[in-house]
């Protein structure tokens, strides 16, 4: 517990637990943590601490809707937030581990001028924000990414966009565009690109993403269809069986993002069905 007031601490502590409680050797983690209080990348430095940087780690953020306001983590039969909680396995395992988004890099190469952790302040010298104002127009973008993202329930955003006397459905479709088109960023000595979805605009117009983005990163727009979507699926699950060699997998677990079933909605039962096939 303590996520928010430290969560690289918290992270190390609770891979020192683990540690402590194994009876034999721990060759891989699974983890789950408060992603509202939590920061997922100060979680794994922690861990790494103790178990080192090239140690398996799999697991996610759990989620409350968007509404950013408390999770939940389950352990021992308590319920808990502000937690992380997590499994350690050792002996004799095989297992499949892989990632893919399906988005799409587009436009040109930007890099991040000024960032604190999660708070990409400049990119490319100007204020974060200025990359969105050129594809939605000022007045939407504002409104869009205030911290409206908090409160994603329809009826609520509805009613604010009333009292502000804008148009509900374009405030949703620049809404939507944020989620069409996160940032992506470059890992270094990786062709893989993991995405930074922006929240909302602070003041100054910084964006506040889940994820830290480090000053001097590599970022560039992203976009994703339907198909690559599907196509992603296809890709990640082929690629864990693949690392099992002749072995057949006796349990697969699937770890998704939010973003993409808010927008594949229906559609995103379909990732489920090409992972099956």
């Amino acid at each position: 517990r303590g996520l928010e007031e430290n969560s690289e601490k918290i992270g190390e502590i609770f891979a020192e637990n683990l540690k402590e409680k194994a009876k034999k050797e721990i060759t891989s983690l699974l983890i789950f943590y408060d992603g509202v209080r939590g920061g997922g990348d100060a979680i794994l430095r922690g861990i790494q601490k103790v178990f080192g940087e090239n140690f398996p780690i799999i697991g996610a953020a759990a989620g409350d809707e968007l509404l950013l306001k408390k999770t939940y983590q389950y352990f021992n039969g308590e319920v808990l937030t502000d937690s992380i909680a997590g499994i350690g396995f050792s002996g004799t395992i095989s297992f499949g581990a892989t990632i893919e988004h399906g988005w799409e890099t587009i436009g040109l190469s930007m890099k991040v001028t000024k960032s604190e952790k999660m708070r990409i302040q400049e990119i490319d010298g100007k204020p974060a924000i200025e990359i969105y104002k050129r594809i939605f127009g000022k007045r939407l973008t504002m409104e869009a990414m205030r911290p409206l993202m908090k409160i994603m329930k329809w009826r609520v955003l509805a009613s604010i966009a009333s009292k502000l006397a804008l148009d509900f459905k374009k405030i949703m479709s620049v809404m939507r565009g944020f989620m069409t088109y996160p940032l992506g960023m470059k890992i270094e000595n990786s062709s893989k690109i993991i995405i930074r979805l922006p929240v909302f605009v602070e003041k100054k117009g910084s964006l506040f993403c889940w994820g830290e983005v480090p000053e001097g990163a590599e970022i560039q727009l992203m976009m994703v269809s339907f198909e690559s979507a599907i196509k992603a699926a296809k890709k990640v699950a082929k690629e864990a069986i693949d690392f099992l060699g002749e072995k057949k997998p006796k349990a697969i677990l699937v770890i998704n993002c939010v973003n993409r079933h808010l927008l594949l909605k229906e559609k995103a039962k379909k990732e489920i069905k090409a992972v099956r096939e």
